[in-house]
């Protein structure tokens, strides 16, 4: 009966593309974040908060310099109607990755000098290039709908990092082990997509006019799209960088934990509708198909499962101290404060890549600068107060407030379905 039952949900749930391809990815990615999941009570007692808080610190500074390395080139692999214009934007991408992750090398000993930065930070120029090559790859897979290797390597990742992370910390006492976790993770998981895709890339022939064509075709993505994801990256980040600033790395720990744990079930859902949604809207849109009604009865869902969702916030101090233990029952009051600010990001996300689509990247850039200078000033002004719970609730709130202005736009744009050139 319950096998029954099962299959009748699966039926469901894969019986248009759409849907079978969004069950694919959200399934292997909850695979990828049940073991991280089940281990965070072990990794919670092995590390401080103050080890949380210098290993978000260092992801923080590595995603940031990976945005800038592509030129966001790979943002635009899923657009072009032809294969092999994707494949020079794949060459193109990689090959800025491999110029930016040398400079930032040559820039770390001048830096060294200077602020006498950690001999850890020396492995960035590596960390750079394969985050790098992973954005690249998981947006070709993204265009062909290889949803299984997706899911697949985001699998190896997880089970890598926090496998490597414990191993870490038992056998040699090392407090660094969750950046060894994060960056043997990434390093397996690209080393498995460039050995499936190899090939693929082997059938098609270089060309580099097509390369000059492509880069010259896209350069909105370096353009606009560029200093946008840098603007919406340093936004989310600006607590990482401002809060041992203002306080102190063990309240950076407790803040980044705590997001660490909300945000991977919940990114289960949003990424996996973005990557999925960018390629389905793509499609429609060069069809000249509307694209409210899919933007609709998504945007219903998401809002179905943040309702689903404001139980586990209003408790969070007290699940936090029971699953990781007491010493984070501080990273839970946190999370429910920056309630409002999770789930408005939650809804609104998977529609970001809209603003690509309809060539609205300036539109996206302005919510970006006002989003990232919003955030600022709340840490500069709100923290004369001393009181981190003060500024993390004006950082949620007003964050929450631009967002929901942007997912307006967006729906307007859906509305409007003019395409522009």
């Amino acid at each position: 009966m319950k096998q029954i039952f099962f299959n009748k949900i699966k039926t469901k749930l894969t019986k248009n593309e759409f849907n079978k391809n969004l069950f694919t990815l959200m399934f292997g990615t909850a695979l990828a974040q049940v073991i991280p999941f089940l281990l965070s009570p072990i990794i919670s007692r092995l590390y401080t908060p103050e080890a949380f808080g210098k290993y978000s610190l260092f992801i923080s500074i590595s995603g940031l310099l990976t945005i800038i390395a592509t030129g966001k080139y790979d943002m635009a692999i899923i657009l072009p109607k032809y294969d092999k214009y994707a494949y020079h934007l794949v060459i193109l991408s990689s090959i800025l990755t491999l110029i930016f992750s040398f400079l930032v090398l040559v820039l770390l000993f001048p830096l060294k000098l200077i602020f006498k930065i950690e001999n850890l930070y020396f492995i960035l120029p590596f960390v750079v290039f394969a985050i790098g090559l992973n954005y690249v790859f998981d947006r070709f897979n993204n265009r062909i709908k290889n949803y299984k290797l997706m899911s697949i390597q985001r699998l190896i990742k997880s089970t890598v990092e926090s496998i490597v992370s414990i191993f870490f910390a038992i056998l040699f006492k090392n407090s660094l082990g969750l950046i060894w976790g994060f960056v043997i993770g990434y390093t397996c998981s690209n080393l498995v997509m460039i050995i499936i895709n190899y090939k693929k890339f082997k059938e098609e022939k270089y060309s580099k006019v097509i390369l000059k064509t492509v880069s010259k075709k896209y350069i909105n993505f370096p353009r606009y799209t560029l200093p946008h994801t840098i603007l919406n990256t340093l936004s989310d980040q600006i607590p990482i960088y401002f809060i041992p600033l203002f306080f102190s790395k063990e309240i950076l720990g407790f803040y980044s934990f705590g997001l660490r744990i909300v945000q991977a079930p919940l990114s289960l859902v949003s990424n996996s509708l973005f990557n999925v949604l960018s390629q389905k809207f793509s499609e429609e849109y060069a069809k000249g198909k509307s694209l409210l009604p899919l933007f609709n009865s998504t945007l219903k869902k998401l809002l179905l499962l943040a309702i689903a969702t404001i139980p586990f916030f209003i408790f969070a101090p007290q699940i936090f101290g029971f699953i990781f233990g007491d010493k984070w029952v501080e990273a839970g009051k946190y999370i429910r404060i920056l309630s409002p600010f999770i789930i408005t990001s939650f809804i609104a996300s998977p529609f970001s890549n809209i603003f690509f689509i309809f060539n609205k990247q300036s539109a996206g850039l302005i919510v970006e600068i006002t989003n990232t200078i919003t955030k600022s000033c709340v840490f500069l002004f709100m923290s004369k107060f001393n009181n981190i719970n003060i500024v993390i609730l004006t950082y949620s709130i007003s964050s929450s407030i631009i967002i929901s202005i942007a997912l307006i736009y967006i729906y307007k744009l859906c509305n409007n379905n003019i395409k522009l050139d």
